[in-house]
Formats: C-alpha cells, sequence, structure tokens
C-alpha cells in the first residue's frame, strides 16, 4: 500500500484551507476479511479522496468501525493497524515532507530545485 498523499494548502481566499488528496483512500480500506456490509461499503468508496481534514475524520472513523465489525464476524480479532487511531495517523501524523511547489511561472532552475 503507497502512503503518499498531498496536504495542499488554498491560500486563494485569505483563509488557508487545507485539502487532502490521496490517490490511494480506496485502497487503504482493503482487507481480506470483508463482510457483506463492509464489501458494500467499500466498493462504494471513491479511489481518490478530496477533502478537508474535518471531512476525512469522520469517514476514517466511520470505515474503522466498519471494517471491525467485518472481522468479528469473521470471528477473527481486529489488527490493531487497522483501528481508528492507527489508521487516522497515515494522515495526521506530524512526520511529514513538506514539499513547496513552484508558482506556474516559475523557471526551469526554481523547477529543478523544487524537486527533493
Amino acid at each position: 500500500m503507497d502512503n503518499t498523499f498531498i496536504v495542499a494548502l488554498d491560500a486563494s481566499s485569505g483563509s488557508h484551507v487545507e485539502y487532502v488528496v490521496d490517490p490511494h483512500f480506496k485502497e487503504t480500506f482493503n482487507v481480506g476479511v470483508m463482510s457483506a456490509n463492509y464489501s458494500a461499503v467499500w466498493h462504494s468508496l471513491p479511489q481518490v479522496f478530496v477533502g478537508m481534514p474535518c471531512q476525512l475524520q469522520p469517514v476514517v472513523q466511520l470505515l474503522c468501525e466498519e471494517v471491525e465489525l467485518s472481522f468479528l464476524e469473521a470471528g477473527r480479532p481486529c489488527p490493531p493497524w487497522r483501528e481508528w487511531a492507527a489508521t487516522i495517523n497515515r494522515w495526521m501524523s506530524d512526520q511529514y515532507v513538506d514539499i513547496l511547489v513552484p508558482e506556474p511561472t516559475a523557471t526551469d532552475d526554481e523547477l529543478q530545485s523544487a524537486v527533493p
């Protein structure tokens, strides 16, 4: 599973709103043990999540609850990395790499220096 996602800052309105863009969102919740209910929920998920962190948190909480119920229904314990605290940490961790994105009018030299 790829743990790469983007937190984009929209400063255009002056309010500096953050958006999480995760191109692997659906895959994050793919589990080997899927009850019929969880399978239906999982199949309805978008492949990519785009939204504010305050929108992401309740979605992740609901999905973690459904994963836990799915494991319980199968008579298996839910792995700790599938629980809410571990899962939400994927997006809310304080360990990240901050990469500044150059302006659209950046020169080739500015673009090169922005690449890690």
